[in-house]
This record gives structure tokens, C-alpha cells and sequence, in this order.
């Protein structure tokens, strides 16, 4: 149970995966700060689209302490404004169920390749993404939990070349448990359907019913394999199989699904439109760096005496330098510190590197730059991410061999040459920035605003 007294922190960002067919997707990604192990979870988007609910859900299930993902099923139909790519999408039938499971696997990958994830991965929709998550489930074979809210078209006898089986007829393949929250006076699913997803005759699994809530005629449905899985407490063992913090962990319970309709429900105040990087960057836009703000920082208990030094004093030996040490810790927390060549962009630092460091940012994203000298110093403390996107991917080597002469290639999701091998592009974005020029008596901070 969270303290008046803990510390909380969480990461939250836009990124990129790869979908379905190798291509890229994006995705919005939230997990919280620290070592973990943390449960995972699929969020699939309602048929609405990729909107700023499942961003905020996605990131109250970070707080909750889960490593949440949500993709953008539609990105392959363009983007704008949510409500107008919805209906570009419902009028051309919605999207294809195996570029959804194709999709849904890539997030899987993803997610369990991350150094702070637990392992166990659950599946969450609502609306069509109900049924996304119960067909993910169903094909992937990958899950342990899955929670489907009124997700229809799971029982149904029309087809299309899009969704050209019904997901119940994978129930076999059925990996783990499944919550459904269905309403007794939805239309889809109808109450008929939510019947035969429960009781279909030759079934391979069992149901358990729990009466409906007063509020809301809503209506409890708790599917499971026929094997691997314990008769007794079957409610119960849902949210041990997602390691769900209470309330989460008795999601079977009346009481338990009426917090997570709350939960679910309560709308967040608009957070900016950048949170800080953390695992990935990956935006296509190009954004304008705000100034860094100049104050005095104490040295030694004192102020310093001296005059403060410009910005831009800062920003040319950033730019000019050509070696930079990097500091990285690891998740036990033990740091680890080598040189680096790299690039210096508005307030930024952008460079290669191979496993341990890749794996400690990952970890940790919390890192620190420093140039050479002793006398003229420059340290730059901010937060690390990987670069995925290929656009961004040719300007590093670009501008990376422009810089030092090099011969390195884009490869795949990486660079690298054919002397040192392959690394990953990460940049740290500065939060703050210290400097001093041959004194501390000339102690200067530069705080680097929040991009909004």
C-alpha cells in the first residue's frame, strides 16, 4: 500500500514497436520508476481510437505498479484527430484480426524484454478492444490474465474478409483465465451472447458467474481453461495471475470490479504533451527546444562570487567537444562510466552504445555527461531513451559522420560499422546543466524546461 510518505515516479511516453508484418507502430508505453519486477499489461483501444482515455488509463495502471502498453491499432490508417480516424476506420470495417494479433504479439515482445518486467503479462479492452484482447489471448497463447469489458462481435455468425472468424471459436486455444464485464441491457454483446460465451455446449472451459451489480445491471463472467488451472478460488486467482495490488487483486469480487469501473472511469487533468523519456523516443515531430534558464548554483555551502557565464559558453564546448564520459548505473544501482563520441543538439546528447549501457538506461534512465576538462566544465544530468525511429536513425549517422569522419550505416534498429559492430542510438535530453570556467567562483545552472 502507497504511504503520504512514498516516493512515486512513473515514465510516460509515445514510442514505437514492431507490429504486425515487421512494421512499425506507435504505441504509448507507461511504466513505473524503480527496479520492479512489475506486471505487465496490453491495453487495446475501444472502437473511439487511440484517444487521450487510454492514455490516462495507461497511465493509471503505471501508477498501480504495472509496465502498461496501449498500440495504436489504427496507425496504419493515418492520424490526425482521434474521432476522425475512428470513422475512417469503422467505414472501411475496421482493421484486419490478424494485423491485430500480429500487433498484440509485437507488444508481448516488447514488454517481456524489458530488464524491470516481472514476466506475467495481462490483456485489458474495452468496447471492440474487449474483443481484441479475447482474440490476442486466444491466438497469441502468451498471456496470463485477460479482462474483457463488453467487448462485442466474439459470438457472432457475420463475417467479413477482415474478421473472417468469430474469436470464440479459438476458445480452445484459450491460454488463462478471462474477467468479463458485460452490461444486461447491451445490445452487443446481448446478454444471448454473453450466455453462449459462458455455456457454449462442448466448451473447453467452465464458467462462474457472479450476480449482477445494482448500479448499472452489470453482469460478472469468469472463463478458464479446462487445464492448468485450480478449481477453487478461480475469481481470486485472475488478479494473482496479473500480480494485481489491491484493490486489483480481487477483480473477481463485486466490490473489486466496481473499483476498477471507478478507476476506469475517472478522467485526469491533461498532462503535458511531452512527459519525460524514458525507455524510447520515437516522435516524428520536430519540436522547438525551449532556453535554458540561468541561475547560481551553491558551491561548497556558498554562493559563488563571480560573474555567471552564458548559455551559449555552455552550448559551444557541448557542440565542439569530441569526447564525452557518460555515466549510466545499473538496476542494483552500481555505476558504470566510459567514454563516448557523439552529437551535442539543442539541449540534448545524442551517441552509440553497446549491451551494458543500453541495459542500464533501460534500467535507469537517469544519466550524466561530462566533457574532458577539469578546468572548463561542463555536466549535463538528464534522462536517457533509445531512438527507434529510422528517419531519426540517418540523421544521427548523418550528422555522426559528418563530425567524425566515420563510415557508419543504418542497420535495422541499430548502427554500426564494420570494425566495432552494431549499438543501439540513444540520446539523454539535459534537465539540468552545470558549468564553471576554470573557477567555482563562475558556477552557473541551467535548468532546461518541460517541453509543452
Amino acid at each position: 500500500m502507497t504511504t503520504t510518505d512514498s516516493y512515486e515516479g512513473m515514465i510516460a511516453e509515445t514510442t514505437a514497436l514492431v507490429g504486425h508484418g515487421g512494421e512499425l507502430i506507435h504505441a504509448y508505453l507507461a511504466r513505473p520508476t524503480g527496479p520492479g519486477p512489475f506486471p505487465a499489461i496490453v491495453l487495446f483501444h475501444h472502437l473511439p481510437g487511440w484517444d487521450e482515455f487510454y492514455r490516462e488509463t495507461t497511465r493509471r495502471f503505471a501508477h498501480h505498479g504495472f509496465i502498461a502498453i496501449s498500440p495504436d491499432l489504427y496507425c496504419r490508417e493515418g492520424h490526425g484527430d482521434p474521432d476522425d480516424v475512428a470513422a475512417r476506420v469503422r467505414a472501411e470495417g475496421g482493421v484486419p484480426d490478424e494485423q491485430v494479433v500480429g500487433d498484440a504479439q509485437g507488444c508481448l515482445e516488447l514488454l517481456r524484454a524489458m530488464p524491470t518486467a516481472s514476466g506475467k503479462v495481462g490483456l485489458f479492452g474495452t468496447c471492440s478492444g474487449g474483443r481484441h484482447a479475447y482474440l490476442a489471448a486466444c491466438r497469441t497463447g502468451a498471456v496470463d490474465a485477460v479482462v474483457n469489458c463488453w467487448g462485442g462481435r466474439i459470438v457472432t455468425d457475420e463475417h467479413t474478409d477482415k474478421q473472417p472468424v468469430a474469436p470464440v471459436e479459438f476458445t480452445a486455444d484459450l491460454p488463462a483465465p478471462v474477467l468479463g464485464l458485460f452490461g444486461n441491457d447491451d445490445g452487443s454483446p446481448s446478454p444471448g451472447d454473453v450466455d453462449v460465451l459462458g455455456g457454449r455446449p462442448g466448451g473447453p472451459r467452465q464458467a462462474s458467474r457472479v450476480p449482477p451489480l445494482r448500479r448499472g445491471g452489470t453482469r460478472l463472467l469468469l472463463l478458464r481453461p479446462s487445464v492448468g488451472v485450480p478449481s477453487g478460488s478461480r475469481r481470486r486467482r485472475l488478479g494473482q495471475g496479473l500480480g494485481l495490488p489491491r484493490p486489483y487483486a480481487r477483480l473477481g469480487s463485486t466490490a473489486g470490479v466496481a473499483q476498477l469501473l471507478r478507476a476506469l472511469s475517472r478522467k485526469l487533468t491533461e498532462p503535458p504533451a511531452t512527459l519525460p523519456v524514458g525507455v524510447e523516443v520515437t516522435g516524428s515531430a520536430v519540436m522547438t527546444e525551449p532556453a535554458p534558464l540561468t541561475s547560481r548554483p551553491r558551491m561548497f555551502g556558498r554562493d559563488p562570487a563571480g560573474p555567471s557565464l552564458p548559455w551559449s559558453w555552455a552550448d559551444e564546448r557541448l557542440r565542439e567537444a569530441r569526447n564525452y564520459w557518460v555515466t549510466t548505473a545499473s538496476r542494483s544501482g552500481r555505476p558504470h562510466a566510459r567514454p563516448f563520441w557523439g552529437l551535442w543538439e539543442g539541449v540534448s546528447f545524442e551517441f552509440s552504445a553497446g549491451s551494458r549501457t543500453l541495459a542500464n538506461i533501460r534500467a535507469n534512465p537517469q544519466t550524466t555527461v561530462h566533457l574532458e576538462s577539469g578546468s572548463d566544465v561542463v555536466i549535463v544530468e538528464g534522462d536517457a531513451s533509445v531512438i527507434l525511429q529510422p528517419a531519426r536513425l540517418h540523421d544521427f549517422v548523418e550528422a555522426y559522420n559528418g563530425k567524425y569522419g566515420g563510415c557508419l550505416e543504418v542497420r535495422g534498429r541499430e548502427v554500426g560499422d564494420d570494425t566495432h559492430g552494431n549499438g543501439g542510438v540513444l540520446v539523454v535530453r539535459a534537465v539540468v546543466i552545470y558549468g564553471w570556467a576554470r573557477s567555482v567562483e563562475t558556477a552557473t545552472r541551467w535548468d532546461v524546461p518541460s517541453q509543452t
